[in-house]
C-alpha cells in the first residue's frame, strides 16, 4: 500500500505538462536524496521547479546497491 502512495520519478522532464500538474524528476540535478518537483504553468509563464527531499523509502530503493 505504501508503494501506491509513493510518487513515480521520471528520468527527464516532460516536454508537455498540463497547467498545475506536478511531476517529480530524478535526473541528478538536485543531489543525493532529492528530486526536482516540476509544476506546470499557463501560457507564457515559466514552470515552477524546486528541489524537494524524496521519502526515506524511495531514497533507499533508488540508491541501494546489491
Amino acid at each position: 500500500m505504501a508503494q501506491e502512495l509513493a510518487p513515480n520519478f521520471l528520468k527527464k522532464e516532460p516536454y508537455f505538462l498540463s497547467p498545475w500538474s506536478v511531476v517529480y524528476v530524478d535526473n541528478g540535478t538536485c543531489g543525493v536524496g532529492k528530486v526536482l518537483k516540476v509544476t506546470g504553468a499557463l501560457g507564457a509563464l515559466r514552470r515552477k521547479k524546486v528541489c524537494v527531499p524524496m521519502g526515506r523509502e524511495e531514497a533507499s530503493r533508488t540508491f541501494a546497491t546489491p
